[in-house]
C-alpha cells in the first residue's frame, strides 16, 4: 500500500505511526549530524594534549 495508489485512504492509526516513525527518524539523523559535525570540528582543532 502506498499513498499514490488510487484507492488508499488514511486512518488515525496510521497517521499516529507515521508521525511517530518520522518523528524518530528525525532524531536518530539530528543525533547522527551532530555527532558527525562534531567528530569534524574536533579533528581539524589542535590537539593540546599530544606528547609528540
Amino acid at each position: 500500500m502506498f499513498p499514490f495508489l488510487y484507492e488508499w485512504s488514511w486512518y488515525l492509526g496510521q497517521y499516529l505511526f507515521m508521525g511517530a516513525a518520522g518523528f524518530a527518524i528525525s532524531v536518530v539523523g539530528a543525533g547522527l549530524t551532530y555527532c558527525i559535525v562534531m567528530s569534524i570540528i574536533h579533528t581539524m582543532q589542535e590537539d593540546e594534549h599530544a606528547d609528540h
